[in-house]
């Protein structure tokens, strides 16, 4: 069993071995040997601005906003490099650098500092009160950019401050967050109407000509019942 089991074991391995030889994984070029070294100086920057991030025990906040805004002018750089290119070396070389440094490896993780640093010079007044998470200064973000007011989510009484948890803080962006007015329009209130009914004969040729005369001078708001000669008014 035991010699059946192993001799299984190596002609897996044998297949295995010769099927990497006959198709070799594709090397790909180094992104050091596209980007510019001119480029390389911004990389840097961002690092020692995260290890500020990091390092940083009087105004966390602040600085994660600093690093925010380094990452924007990062970005701008890096387009401004890849003109020449089909591809972004350079922007990948960033997104991979900013991955590493912040440990975030996600897809999302340029775009929540670039929302970060759209704000940033606003959020700045508030370095005291702010939580000191990317997230929930992301989620922050988002809601100045829609045009909620500051002075709101950070008010003395119930608004956001340094202790607030991420839950917390989304509950009171919710809360803060204008109601958008409803885009159908009102309809019109329709006048009341009042409701008379008539019971008549038919051969009352008289009254018909008055039932006649009402309905001439009352048709907005006459409905007439002929099966069963019923007049509302």
């Amino acid at each position: 069993m035991v010699t059946t089991s192993t001799a299984v074991t190596t002609k897996k391995s044998t297949v295995a071995a010769a099927f990497e030889i006959n198709n070799p994984p594709k090397k790909q070029k180094p992104l050091s040997n596209i980007v510019s070294h001119s480029f390389l100086p911004s990389i840097n920057k961002l690092e020692e601005s995260w290890n500020a991030v990091k390092d940083s025990t009087i105004s966390h906040a602040n600085t994660q906003l600093q690093f925010a805004v380094e990452v924007q002018n990062a970005v701008i750089l890096a387009k401004s490099y890849d003109k020449p290119y089909s591809n972004e070396p350079h922007m990948d070389q960033l997104k991979n650098s900013l991955g590493s440094l912040t440990q975030d490896s996600s897809e999302s993780v340029l775009s929540r500092w670039l929302k970060i640093a759209q704000v940033a010079a606003q959020l700045e007044h508030y370095c005291k009160k702010l939580p000191p998470y990317r997230d929930t200064m992301y989620e922050i973000a988002k809601a100045v950019n829609k045009g909620v007011d500051t002075n709101l989510l950070f008010a003395d009484n119930g608004g956001i401050n340094v202790d607030t948890s991420h839950r917390k803080a989304k509950e009171i962006i919710r809360l803060a967050i204008p109601k958008k007015a409803s885009s159908k329009p009102s309809k019109p209130k329709s006048e009341p109407k009042s409701r008379i009914t008539l019971i008549f004969d038919n051969d009352n040729k008289a009254l018909l000509a008055k039932i006649d005369a009402l309905v001439k001078e009352f048709k907005d708001k006459v409905e007439v019942n002929d099966s069963k000669n019923l007049l509302n008014i």
